[in-house]
């Protein structure tokens, strides 16, 4: 049985991975001279609040590759699937990919998943089937590699004031938006983060999402949603459950976004992840 490790982005809490055997190497987290790891000893929660009273942003960088190479060092007798976020996205991959070459091991596969966030936890959760199943590191490794190219994830943006923050935006673009009530409507294609819609108002929001689902033959079985935000903080159900029963998903799951995009978007944001054929 091959050990599976990922990052701190696929957004599992500690319960999880400790009950799932998947071994989560954190991103790290500074806000004002404080560091911390994500997850580990930041939680969204705590990432939020902190969030919420800084004027600057937090800095986040990627795990050293010191970082997966103890990772790797621990289980010297398994095979290994590493599943980072999009190397588009963050050095994450990159780090992963050197470890990997300073340990002199070809038995671990990483891979690039494209994805991050309820993204990347669908291809987690997909490996750890694969792994209760009996496959091999190299047979999951391909599969996540097909798999990868078949998963969507859209999210709404809240609010603009952290794009702007984070210098995505400039203020004017920022004021006219606000006062306009825009929600911009993002996602990820090729592993980069796009824009595909803009909502005008929150009564277009689920209707642009619609357009962009509708686009795709997706497959019913499951769904993951996500939301930025201090769990009880944000309206997701509004947002969910006319999807969850318009496409009439078999099975969706709920997570808390953590500090990466929280960073960037703020706390309001909204996905859906699905998967498409």
């Amino acid at each position: 049985m091959f050990q599976l490790i990922t990052d701190s982005t696929s957004d599992l809490t500690k319960e999880e991975w400790t009950r799932d055997g998947v071994e989560v190497v954190p991103l790290n987290v500074e806000f004002a001279g404080k560091h911390f790891q994500d997850r580990l000893t930041l939680t969204p929660d705590d990432f939020y609040g902190l969030l919420a009273e800084s004027e600057e942003l937090p800095k986040t960088s990627q795990p050293a590759p010191g970082q997966f190479l103890e990772a790797y060092e621990r289980y010297p007798d398994q095979e290994i699937v590493v599943l980072p976020m999009s190397r588009e996205l963050s050095g994450t991959y990159q780090s992963a990919l050197l470890a990997k070459q300073m340990s002199g091991r070809d038995d671990i596969y990483v891979v690039d998943t494209l994805q991050t966030a309820q993204g990347l936890r669908f291809l987690v959760d997909e490996a750890i089937r694969l792994r209760d199943e009996g496959k091999t590191a190299q047979e999951a490794a391909r599969a996540i590699e097909d798999l990868k190219e078949h998963i969507q994830l859209i999210a709404v943006v809240d609010t603009l004031e952290y794009l702007y923050k984070g210098g995505r935006l400039s203020k004017s673009v920022m004021m006219a938006g606000n006062f306009l009530h825009i929600h911009p409507i993002i996602g990820l294609e090729d592993g980069k983060i796009v824009m595909f819609s803009k909502a005008r108002g929150k009564k277009s929001i689920l209707r642009e999402v619609e357009k962009l689902i509708d686009a795709h033959d997706i497959d019913p079985e499951r769904a993951y949603f996500g939301y930025s935000g201090a769990k009880g903080s944000v309206d997701l159900v509004s947002f969910r459950d006319p999807l969850a029963n318009k496409y009439g998903f078999a099975t969706h799951m709920t997570s808390q976004i953590g500090s990466l995009i929280g960073t960037h978007t703020g706390p309001g944001l909204r996905l859906i992840v699905y998967r498409f054929r």
